[in-house]
């Protein structure tokens, strides 16, 4: 329940931020999500993951295209996660993740349609694996 109430006060703080390009508020929801799993080793990869990100010159690129609209998307994705989590739904909990993360890829490609490089990458992550998540998971139950 404490998790839970840590990720409300997250994202409440995500939605009055003025200075979403700093989004201390979007790393603290990542690895408290990690942190309720009680898996110490899934909360350090998130941690280090984001670190490799933020010192990343590509990511910095791409992070110049976020604007307000950007982050109120993040904020709604982010309030789908924390809803399935406190439905104790797992099913839905991850594939809320997978779309957040897949919704952050197709915003970000969108931004960069007119550069070459990140072209090349729109090819290389075209699949989208919610898809096949969903799929997959709807087979089985």
């Amino acid at each position: 329940k404490q998790d839970i109430m840590k990720l409300m006060a997250i994202q409440e703080q995500a939605r009055g931020e003025q200075c979403f390009r700093d989004s201390e508020w979007d790393l603290q929801f990542h690895i408290q999500v990690a942190l309720a799993t009680q898996n110490s080793a899934l909360a350090a990869i998130v941690e280090k993951m984001w670190t490799q990100r933020s010192h990343n010159p590509y990511w910095k690129k791409l992070h110049e295209h976020i604007d307000a609209r950007t982050v109120d998307n993040w904020c709604d994705d982010h309030d789908q996660i924390l809803k399935a989590l406190i439905r104790k739904d797992p099913h839905a909990a991850k594939l809320a993740m997978w779309q957040h993360l897949e919704n952050t890829k197709i915003m970000l490609f969108n931004e960069t349609s007119d550069d070459f490089e990140f072209n090349a990458d729109r090819y290389l992550f075209a699949e989208n694996p919610v898809v096949h998540l969903d799929t997959a998971t709807s087979g089985s139950k």
